[in-house]
C-alpha cells in the first residue's frame, strides 16, 4: 500500500512520467512513444546505412548527459573506438563549447586549434561533471546474452545500470544451439526480455537492441513514397513483435 501511494504521487507531481523513464531526447519519438521505463525491450530497426548505431549514440548520450542515468553499451559490429567519437564529437555541438570538433579531423589526428581548444574543454568537462556513465564493451560473435548479462549484473554492483544497449542482438550468439536458425533467433528475444525484466534482481533495466532489416525490406519501401517499415519487416521471427515493448 505505501509503495502505490507513493508512485502514485510521483506520477501526479510529474504528470505521469515516472522518475526512472529515459527518453530518446528526440522530441516527436518522446512525445509519441514516451518515457522508456525498466523492464522494456525495445528494438530500433533499420536497414543497412540507414542510422541505427548513431540512434543508439544519440540514445546513450542523452541518458547520461542530460538525463544522468549509466549506460552500458554492448557492440558487436561498431568498434568502440567508433562509438568513442561518436559521443565525443555529439558533446562538442553543446553550445557551452566554442566550435565544434569534426569526427574526420579527429580520426586523423588534424584538429584545428580551434578545435583543439574545445576538445580540451570537453575532456575537463567529462572528467569533472555529474553526467550518468557510459560504459563500452566491445563484444563478439561468441558473446552470448548470459554473457552480456553476467558482466551487466557484475556492475550493477558498483553503480545503478539503467540502460543496456545492445548493437546488435542477430550478432550475438544464441545461449543454446538451435538446428533451426530462426527458433535461436526467436530465442534471443524472449532471452531479451526476460534480462529486461529481471535485471538486478527484479528491478528491471531499459534494454535497447538494434536489429538490421533485410535487403527486400528496404527495397519494398525504398520506391514507395509515405510506405514505412512494420512489425513483420522486423525479424525472421514473429517473437520480436510479441516480446519487444
Amino acid at each position: 500500500a505505501d509503495e502505490l501511494e507513493s508512485e502514485y504521487e510521483i506520477l501526479s507531481q510529474t504528470g505521469g512520467v515516472p522518475l526512472d523513464g529515459i527518453r530518446t531526447g528526440i522530441k516527436k519519438l518522446d512525445n509519441l512513444v514516451g518515457p522508456m521505463t525498466p523492464g522494456m525491450l525495445v528494438i530500433g530497426a533499420a536497414a543497412s546505412g540507414e542510422g541505427k548505431s548513431f540512434f543508439a549514440t544519440n540514445l546513450a548520450y542523452w541518458a547520461a548527459v542530460h538525463e544522468h542515468k549509466n549506460v552500458i553499451l554492448f557492440t558487436a559490429e561498431t568498434s568502440r573506438q567508433q562509438y568513442r567519437r561518436r559521443l565525443i564529437v555529439r558533446h562538442s555541438n553543446d553550445l557551452k563549447f566554442p566550435t565544434p570538433i569534426s569526427a574526420t579531423r579527429y580520426k586523423q589526428g588534424d584538429f584545428s586549434p580551434e578545435e583543439k581548444d574545445s576538445f580540451n574543454l570537453i575532456i575537463q568537462d567529462l572528467k569533472n561533471s555529474d553526467y550518468g556513465k557510459i560504459d563500452l564493451v566491445q563484444v563478439d560473435n561468441s558473446t552470448t546474452l548470459q554473457t552480456i548479462m553476467t558482466y551487466a549484473e557484475k556492475q550493477a554492483l558498483l553503480w545503478p545500470v539503467d540502460m543496456i544497449i545492445i548493437d546488435y542482438l542477430s550478432l550475438i550468439a544464441p545461449i543454446q544451439k538451435r538446428a533451426n536458425p530462426q527458433q535461436e533467433e526467436s530465442d534471443k528475444f524472449k532471452d531479451a526480455k526476460r534480462l529486461a525484466t529481471t535485471f538486478n534482481k527484479g528491478k528491471g533495466v531499459v534494454l535497447v537492441t538494434l536489429h538490421q532489416l533485410s535487403f527486400q525490406a528496404r527495397e519494398k519501401v525504398k520506391w514507395a513514397p509515405g510506405k514505412m517499415y512494420s512489425m513483420r519487416d522486423v525479424a525472421s521471427t514473429s517473437e520480436a513483435a510479441k516480446s519487444a515493448d
